[in-house]
């Protein structure tokens, strides 16, 4: 995740508005050790885009999120 901080820094340096999340923070579904994981619903997700409104978004690892 450091190499996507820096990038964000840089962009905000740049005027460019960003905001760095963490995948597993939003949706880790299956397969998951933790069970509950495995129905959870895309609300928080949902949530973090309407309020946000990216126009694009980077991810660094290929998981559920992305």
């Amino acid at each position: 995740m450091f190499h996507l901080k820096e990038f964000s820094n840089k962009l905000n340096e740049l005027g460019v508005e960003t905001k760095l999340v963490f995948d597993a923070d939003y949706y880790d579904g299956f397969p998951s050790r933790k069970i509950g994981h495995w129905f959870q619903t895309k609300k928080k997700f949902n949530r973090l885009v309407d309020e946000f409104k990216p126009d694009v978004i980077f991810i660094d690892r290929e998981r559920h999120f992305g």
